[in-house]
Order: C-alpha cells, then sequence, then structure tokens
C-alpha cells in the first residue's frame, strides 16, 4: 500500500493545493495532508487560527469522494514542526505503508536546509510539483526526485492573502466554499 503526505501551512489552502491533492489520490492509495503549527522556515506565524485552517481544508476537500485524512497531529503541537518527527510518527502509524513526501518547487529548494535533511531523503520517496519559470537544478538530490510538471501550479498562500488584504479577492484561486469561509470569517483583511 502507497501513503502519500503533503503538508503545510495551508494559510489558505488554495487551488494548487487542491490539484496536488486530486493528483496524488489518483496513484497513492492513502493521501495525508498535514497542517503545520508553524513551518521552521517560515518567520511568521499563519494568520488563521488552528481551526479556521482545519475548517477550509475541509471544505477544500469537501466535494472529494476519496478518504482523504487531515492529520492534527502538528497543527495540534502548539510549536514549530519538524518534518523528520512527522516521518517518524506515520511510520509508526502507517507501519504497512510506502511512505511519499509530496512538495511544491519552492519547498524543494530549501530542502538541504531542513533538519535531518539526510535522515529524510533516506526515509521517504519525495515527488515535486513544478512552479512556473522556477529552475530546479539547485536541488541537491534531483535525481532522487520524481517531477511532475503538469500541473504548473501559479498560485500562492502569500500571493492570496495580499491581494485579499488589498481589496482584490482572488476566487479564481480558491474554491468557491473557501472563498466564502474567508469572507465570512473576515480572514486576511
Amino acid at each position: 500500500m502507497k501513503l502519500v503526505f503533503f503538508g503545510g501551512t495551508f494559510d489558505p489552502p488554495h487551488l494548487g493545493h487542491l490539484a496536488i491533492i486530486n493528483f496524488c489520490r489518483k496513484i497513492f492509495d492513502q493521501v495525508v495532508i498535514i497542517p503545520a503549527f508553524q513551518t521552521p522556515n517560515k518567520k511568521d506565524k499563519p494568520i488563521a487560527a488552528t481551526y479556521q485552517r482545519i475548517k477550509m481544508l475541509e471544505l477544500l476537500t469537501i466535494n472529494i469522494n476519496y478518504n482523504i485524512i487531515i492529520e492534527e497531529k502538528e497543527i495540534n503541537n502548539s510549536k514549530v514542526s519538524y518534518t523528520i518527527d512527522t516521518i517518524d510518527y506515520l511510520k509508526k502509524k502507517f507501519c504497512n505503508y510506502q511512505i511519499t513526501m509530496a512538495l511544491g518547487l519552492d519547498q524543494l529548494l530549501d530542502l538541504h536546509n531542513w533538519k535531518a535533511y539526510e535522515q529524510i531523503m533516506k526515509n521517504v520517496n519525495i515527488i515535486g510539483f513544478n512552479r512556473p519559470n522556477i529552475d530546479r537544478s539547485p536541488i541537491r538530490e534531483l535525481k532522487k526526485i520524481k517531477f511532475y510538471d503538469d500541473l504548473n501550479i501559479i498560485t500562492s498562500s502569500s500571493v492570496i492573502r495580499e491581494k485579499i488584504s488589498n481589496d482584490q479577492f482572488p476566487v479564481e484561486d480558491l474554491t468557491p466554499e473557501v472563498a466564502k469561509y474567508i469572507t465570512e470569517q473576515k480572514l486576511y483583511k
């Protein structure tokens, strides 16, 4: 059995995240989404509260007829999360699964700076998703990472937050359910 996990702050989750989730569910037996309380490589804490990010992930995946797990281990930890610890947790919880980590190209470019980078590379397979106009050649372990170029994810959570704060609500980057929730909760203003 094959499992893929996809982590991030998801502040907010957007159509690029959904494209990765939909792509992964065609290849893997189990998709696990892991929202982080705070990632080590980001200085600022997420703007949306923990419960709001979980709710937005539920809304993002509401129309998917597939068993997707939103794993709350990291987000309920109330401190910086390290991927190597999450991998150890997943290996125990899903001991009969081959585990793969899904990352966007922006995260892959920084992977060599992560805690226990070499151990991560040894313990899981890694798949990467392209972002247009970003050179992936600086990635050290390029041969060990399987890339999928056909998604070409353009949007990002930081761009969406900036647009919302400037009253340019980016509906085209969000599912209707997530956009409605952001409006109702008055997030990112």
